[in-house]
C-alpha cells in the first residue's frame, strides 16, 4: 500500500506497520480495511485453552465457537445462532459402549422450533460448555427429562471439591450401567447367600478430567506487517 493511499483513504484507520500476534494483527487490519465490525472470540475456553470445540453438524465436521452473543459453526455449513433466538439447549449422551461414550451431543432448539444438533463433542468439553451456557442465562433441559435445570445454579456456585455436576453424573451413571451388567447379574444370582452387597461406588470415579493434563499451550506467534 502506498503512503498516499494510507494517509488519505485509511487515515486514522490503519497504521504504517504492526507488531504482535498474527490473529490480532490480521483482525485489526481487516477491521480498518473493511470498516466493518469484527467479532472476536469471547470468554469461552475449551479444555485445551482454545476458543472452540470440535463438533459436527449434519454430515460435516467442523468447530463450534461459543461467542458472547451467539454460537458460530465453521467451516460448513457456516451456521450462526444468536443467543436471543434460542428457546433451550439440551445435552444428549451417546449410548454406552465403545468410543461413543467419550462424546456427547448438544441440541439447540430455536424459538421458531428449528433444531440444530451439534454431534460428537468430546466429553471433557462438557464442564466448560455447561458453565458458559449456564452463565449466559440460556435455558438448559435435563437429560432425559423436559424440565429446566433450576436447581443446577446452586451446585455451580459451590467451588468445593464435593460439588457434583448433575448432568455429568447422569452421563457417567448411565454409561456405567451398561458396562456393569455382568457384575449385576452375578450379584442377583448370589443374593440368597445372606451376604451383604458390596459397595463399588468408589470404582466409578469421574474421568471428566481425564484430559485435564493434556492442555496444550499454544505458542505465542508473533509477526510484523508493513503496509508500505
Amino acid at each position: 500500500m502506498s503512503e498516499d493511499l494510507l494517509y488519505t483513504k485509511y487515515k486514522d484507520k490503519l497504521e504504517p506497520s504492526y507488531k504482535g500476534l498474527i490473529h490480532e494483527v490480521f483482525t485489526t487490519i481487516m477491521r480498518g480495511l473493511s470498516a466493518a465490525k469484527v467479532t472476536r472470540p469471547g470468554k469461552f475456553r475449551s479444555c485445551q485453552d482454545g476458543y472452540a470445540v470440535k463438533s459436527s453438524l449434519k454430515a460435516e465436521d467442523g468447530v463450534l465457537y461459543p461467542l458472547e452473543k451467539s454460537f458460530f459453526f465453521l467451516p460448513k455449513p457456516p451456521t450462526l445462532i444468536l443467543h436471543e433466538e434460542i428457546d433451550y439447549v439440551e445435552f444428549e449422551r451417546h449410548a454406552a459402549g465403545g468410543s461413543n461414550m467419550h462424546y456427547f451431543d448438544l441440541l439447540r432448539r430455536l424459538k421458531t422450533e428449528q433444531e440444530h444438533l451439534f454431534r460428537n463433542i468430546q466429553r471433557n468439553e462438557y464442564h466448560n460448555l455447561f458453565y458458559f451456557i449456564s452463565g449466559k442465562g440460556l435455558k438448559i433441559m435435563n437429560l432425559g427429562e423436559m424440565q429446566t435445570t433450576k436447581g443446577v445454579a446452586a451446585v455451580l456456585q459451590n467451588d468445593g471439591d464435593d460439588a457434583v455436576d448433575p448432568h455429568l453424573a447422569h452421563i457417567m451413571h448411565e454409561a456405567g450401567d451398561d458396562e456393569s451388567d455382568d457384575e449385576d447379574e452375578d450379584f442377583v444370582a448370589g443374593k440368597d447367600d445372606g451376604g451383604s452387597p458390596t459397595d463399588d461406588s468408589g470404582d466409578g470415579e469421574s474421568d471428566a478430567s481425564e484430559s485435564g493434563d493434556e492442555k496444550e499451550a499454544s505458542p505465542s506467534i508473533h509477526s510484523s506487517f508493513m503496509l508500505y
